[in-house]
This record gives C-alpha cells, sequence and structure tokens, in this order.
C-alpha cells in the first residue's frame, strides 16, 4: 500500500495588550522518546527535544482520504507595541485533534515529524524577520500582520513542496535530503528559536 501523507497548517493572528498571553494549560508530559512537550490547550509546542509519536494523532482518520496521515500544525502569533517598543510571541504548534494516521510506521512519523519541523522553521523566520525590522510598530496592525502572512505563506508553499519532492514520504532517498536540508535550516536559524 502506498503510503502517503499530508499537512494541513494554519496561523492564529491576535493583537492583544498583553505580549504573552498563552500559558501551559496542562503540565508538560513526557512522549515515548524521552522528550518534553509543552501543552497549550490541545495544542503542542514545538521543542527541540520533542519529537512526535503517534499516540498523539487524536483525530479520526479520513477513511475516504488517500493518505495515510494528515499532520496539523500551524503558527500562532501574538503582538503588542507599548513604551518598550514591539513585543511579539510565536509558536510552531502541532494539534493532536486535528491529526490523523490509517497506516502508522516509524518511516512515516519520520516524515511527519519533519512536516512539523518546517512549521517551526517559518516560526523562526517570522522570528528574525520582526526582530530585524526596525520599530515594526510602526507598520501598524495591518502591515504586521500583512507581513506575518507572507511568512506564513511561505510555510505553505515548503509543505507543499516537501510532499512534492518526497512523494508524500515515498521517496526516502528525497526524504533524507529533506532530513538533512530541514536540520540545517533549523540549525542556521538557531538564534531565532524561542
Amino acid at each position: 500500500m502506498k503510503t502517503l501523507s499530508r499537512s494541513r497548517i494554519f496561523s492564529i493572528v491576535c493583537l492583544l495588550a498583553l505580549p504573552f498571553w498563552i500559558n501551559c494549560a496542562k503540565p508538560p508530559f513526557v512522549n515515548e522518546s524521552g522528550g518534553n512537550c509543552t501543552v497549550l490547550g490541545d495544542e503542542i509546542k514545538w521543542r527541540s527535544d520533542f519529537r512526535l509519536d503517534w499516540s498523539y494523532f487524536k483525530a479520526r482518520p479520513d477513511r475516504m482520504s488517500n493518505m495515510d496521515a494528515l499532520t496539523e500544525s500551524g503558527i500562532t502569533f501574538s503582538w503588542s507595541c507599548d513604551w518598550r517598543g514591539f513585543n511579539l510571541d510565536v509558536y510552531a504548534i502541532f494539534v493532536p485533534t486535528g491529526s490523523w494516521v490509517k497506516e502508522p510506521t516509524n518511516n512515516l512519523l519520520l516524515h511527519e515529524q519533519l512536516h512539523f519541523d518546517i512549521t517551526e522553521i517559518h516560526a523562526r523566520k517570522m522570528r528574525k524577520f520582526f526582530a530585524e525590522y526596525p520599530d515594526a510598530c510602526r507598520l501598524g496592525k495591518q502591515g504586521i500582520d500583512r507581513a506575518a502572512q507572507t511568512i506564513i505563506q511561505a510555510s505553505y508553499i515548503r509543505q507543499e513542496e516537501y510532499d512534492e519532492a518526497t512523494n508524500h514520504g515515498q521517496n526516502w532517498r528525497a526524504q533524507k535530503e529533506w532530513q538533512e536540508k530541514i536540520a540545517n535550516e533549523l540549525a542556521s536559524l538557531a538564534a531565532y528559536a524561542e
């Protein structure tokens, strides 16, 4: 059987008076790989010491889909402008209740993890953009949201490129190349990790 997957990503945009609005609704817990993850409501925030395992894929599989798995991940961000200047919080999150698997395999799980990692790359790119932008508050709400949406749109495109290049995880030579490419890109943006 051909093992296919896809990733569904989204963004949450917030303008808040307080720069940090998301708190852990549940205590951190440990997954099978031993890494901690931080749960934000029903979402899991990306962390370098955390790896997905199939127990996090909670949604009912779409039996009509030709895919064997779906990863729902996204970028949530909030910002504010005050006397200290521009304040930004950006997270890559995985949504267990929107993610599912039909045929769990280790290779497919690696493919799904890389979808989550691509989301983190773009969260870091957003942090980088706003860290390097002089006085982002002058952009105003529309300008800030437009800049963020441009980066989120780039994440959508990158997810599609990844699936196309790896044939949704079927081409393991390409999968290995993307694994290295994504690891290198995460490392190159390490200064913008949370």
